[in-house]
């Protein structure tokens, strides 16, 4: 999976634009970082759940 899914949730717009448009981008960063900063950003934590499962990024091959 590419990060469409997450980029369409973070962006509200079609996947990949984050990507495509740099001032978007830096536009979208800056909002996220500002809620962060004063504590009203929410993840989609659907979508970024999905993201780490499918996306590759965890590895369920090891043993404790």
């Amino acid at each position: 999976m590419t990060h469409g899914h997450l980029d369409e949730t973070l962006t509200g717009k079609e996947p990949g634009l984050a990507r495509q448009d740099p001032d978007v981008r830096a536009r979208r960063i800056a909002e996220i970082k500002r809620r962060i900063k004063d504590g009203t950003y929410r993840p989609p934590l659907l979508a970024v759940a999905d993201e780490l499962l499918n996306g590759g990024h965890l590895s369920f091959d090891h043993e404790d």
